[in-house]
């Protein structure tokens, strides 16, 4: 969805599948520092379902 405003176009992100999403690559990857990160942000969603690619 676009939105423009002031002649500035915004883009709307959902910052909670965003952070859901960089908690499964961070625990993927054995990021714990990243991992701890996201699990304390209030947005998570640790049921989060979504695109898991193992590589």
């Amino acid at each position: 969805m676009d939105v423009f405003s002031a002649g500035k176009q915004v883009f709307l992100v959902d910052y909670e599948t965003e952070v859901s999403h960089h908690l499964v690559e961070a625990s993927q990857s054995g990021d714990l520092k990243s991992t701890l990160e996201c699990i304390v942000d209030s947005y998570v969603d640790v049921n989060f379902i979504g695109v898991v690619c193992n590589w």
